[in-house]
């Protein structure tokens, strides 16, 4: 009581008292840090070489691990269309291969012991970038034989096949050397394709530079990956995905064929006598030099089948989508004229138009027979974008207005041939020029002049049309070939040197 009442008096005996107990403890404050210290030093010291052990293991093994995989992973990208097994019959005789009832119930029979493998030659085969190895069974611990396939050709056999029958199970691959060949054969026909492909792959690849010889018509990998964007790309795809995919990616295994070039390029000229027609006054005639497909095809959503009638007439719509960068060079003669008493200026343009992007909502029309096409239009002028770029160009003449009046009268063609009412044409099914699909009487036996239909003329004649510039192509090359009397004189010893 007295020293709350009186706490100023109180103060200095309870600081000193306060002093007094904090200096009683501090041996023990100082003696467990003491503790503390020698406890922290002895564990260190136990935990020292573990620690240092398990540092140098991840630092050796894990990162020298990693750069295994590291480099894996770039033989992996180089070559990792070079890996492949498989059961597989493999003998060097055609004779040995024989037609077994599978190669699978082989397998299964030799595992239960119920035949006798080496009489039927299927090894469980592993193909390793170039060499392909024949073993026992699929633990692959007794190698019965060693093929390096650089040595070999590889062909399908017999030859002479079409393409429908290569892959059918009685033929074979076969790896033809310099000394002796081997005949392969799987069960499944679909293996047999992957099986041919990866050997023709293996026979190209080169184990001095361990890369494999690229071939120029396999797709670009950046138009495949724009192909699988734009077919996920949103919520009106989803009906229409599998077609647009499936479409997509047979273009992608063609586009950079020469054979796609040379048919899109007869496509364009057929078109150029209406383009020459349309073209701007002063330009001279246009030629095409060059056509590439671009990168992928028109996508089709939102399709709508609009009628089929019993006679076979259809109607539908879709809307068409490409951004596939089509493009064509032209070449051209350009007339510029300043003005009434200079001469006009005559320059020579080599163009580069590409269409980088049209979209519209189409109509598609069959007829019914005997038609051999289907017709398409756009409702109304669809949303284009065009890309002209000089390739051969004369600074003095102003590029921006040329630019617009070759972009305006593309447009005019694309209104007055593929707009409704105007309509244009993809043939599905050759005709040779008759037109539609009509019945081959060259078949038919007896058959008479009143019999004779207009499409049994139209092919008759257009064969003694082929025929007669075969001949005359013919006639061409013997008068190319041909000399006058004179060069044959010259070209002959003179006699009286061959006498003397």
């Amino acid at each position: 009581m007295y020293i709350y009442r009186y706490g100023g008096y109180a103060a200095p005996y309870i600081n000193f008292i306060q002093y007094v107990i904090m200096i009683s403890f501090l041996p023990v404050i100082d003696m467990i840090f003491t503790l503390k210290f020698i406890a922290i030093y002895l564990l260190g010291g136990f935990t020292f070489i573990p620690f240092t052990l398990i540092a140098l293991y991840l630092y050796f093994f894990v990162h020298k691990n990693k750069s295994k995989v590291e480099l894996s992973n770039d033989d992996t990208k180089t070559g990792y269309l070079l890996y492949k097994v498989g059961w597989l019959q493999v003998s060097r005789n055609e004779e040995e291969q024989g037609t077994p009832e599978s190669i699978g119930d082989i397998v299964k029979n030799y595992i239960s012991g119920k035949s006798k493998r080496e009489n039927v030659n299927v090894y469980f085969s592993v193909l390793k970038y170039n060499t392909l190895y024949l073993y026992e069974s699929e633990k692959q611990l007794d190698c019965k034989g060693v093929i390096n396939l650089c040595k070999y050709s590889v062909k399908m056999h017999p030859p002479g096949l079409e393409d429908f029958e290569l892959f059918s199970k009685p033929h074979l691959i076969k790896l033809e050397g310099k000394e002796n060949e081997y005949y392969v054969n799987c069960h499944k026909c679909i293996e047999k394709e992957d099986w041919y492909f990866i050997f023709l792959r293996a026979s190209r690849y080169t184990s001095s530079t361990q890369k494999e010889v690229s071939d120029r018509t396999c797709f670009i990998q950046t138009d495949m990956n724009h192909l699988i964007n734009r077919v996920h790309s949103d919520e009106h795809h989803y009906q229409t995905q599998w077609f647009n995919a499936i479409l997509g990616r047979i273009f992608l295994s063609t586009y950079r064929t020469q054979d796609i070039k040379e048919t899109l390029y007869k496509k364009v000229i057929t078109k150029l006598d209406r383009i020459n027609a349309k073209r701007p006054p002063f330009l001279g005639e246009i030629t095409v030099r060059s056509v590439d497909p671009g990168h992928s095809l028109p996508r089709f959503t939102q399709p709508k089948l609009l009628s089929l009638s019993p006679s076979g007439e259809l109607l539908a719509e879709a809307h068409m989508q490409y951004d596939g960068g089509f493009r064509i060079e032209i070449e051209t003669v350009l007339k510029w004229k300043y003005s009434d008493i200079l001469r006009p200026l005559t320059i020579d343009l080599v163009l580069d138009i590409t269409l980088k992007e049209i979209q519209g909502k189409m109509l598609m029309k069959i007829k019914k027979p005997p038609t051999n096409r289907f017709w398409y239009a756009f409702y109304e002028c669809p949303k284009m974008e065009w890309k002209v770029e000089p390739v051969v160009w004369e600074k003095r003449v102003g590029y921006s207005m040329v630019v617009k009046a070759i972009e305006t009268k593309i447009q005019e063609f694309i209104m007055e041939t593929m707009v409704l009412p105007y309509y244009d044409d993809i043939v599905f099914f050759p005709t040779d020029g008759v037109g539609g699909i009509f019945e081959d009487t060259q078949q038919q036996q007896g058959t008479n002049e009143k019999d004779r239909t207009p499409a049994m003329t139209i092919i008759e004649n257009n064969k003694n049309r082929k025929e007669n510039k075969d001949r005359h192509k013919e006639d061409e090359a013997l008068l190319r070939t041909a000399k006058s009397l004179p060069e044959l004189f010259s070209a002959m010893p003179d006699r009286q040197q061959q006498l003397s």
